[in-house]
């Protein structure tokens, strides 16, 4: 017929209809009572378990085996969650400030999946940190990062007060 779709009748059909669907090759209809959907034509019969997995590795399942939700298991194989595409369409990055240096090579482990929101440091500028925004990047040439940190604090404590 050109679409998927299946010949279906909702009542009995005469011996004449019979010998016309035989000859085109249709085939006899199947008997209907409802075209009701149940859950079990709209389920999904293959599906993904996760344990501990992280949301890049979980994105990467759903791109390459086509999933559309996966569920997620303890380790005794308990029911924890489910995740969809849509859940991971917000922005579930961690917002991290870089403080004591400027570099991604000198960072936790999948600092590159975070949104860096600003940069105290007293190093030299040798980051390799690029941001889609604005973010505070603040450098001195001090003998330690936390004399940066009670300057911003000093500053922030000044601007309340003269503000209260």
């Amino acid at each position: 017929m050109g679409f998927d779709a299946e010949l279906c009748i909702a009542s009995d059909i005469s011996p004449e209809t019979c010998v016309i669907l035989e000859k085109t090759r249709l085939g006899i209809p199947r008997l209907v009572e409802d075209i009701k959907v149940r859950v079990c034509d709209v389920m999904t019969r293959r599906v993904f378990y996760v344990y501990s997995a992280f949301v890049n590795e979980l994105r990467d399942l759903m791109v390459k085996r086509g999933a559309g939700t996966v569920v997620v298991v303890d380790e005794l194989g308990k029911l924890c969650g489910i995740v969809t595409r849509s859940d991971l369409v917000r922005d579930y990055r961690k917002r991290v400030a870089l403080v004591d240096h400027n570099e991604f090579s000198q960072s936790i482990y999948g600092i590159e999946e975070a949104v860096i929101v600003a940069v105290v440091d007293h190093h030299r500028v040798s980051g390799d940190v690029e941001t889609h925004t604005p973010i505070i990047y603040r450098i001195e040439p001090v003998g330690a990062t936390n004399t940066i940190i009670w300057r911003i604090a000093r500053e922030r404590y000044r601007d309340t007060e003269e503000h209260s």
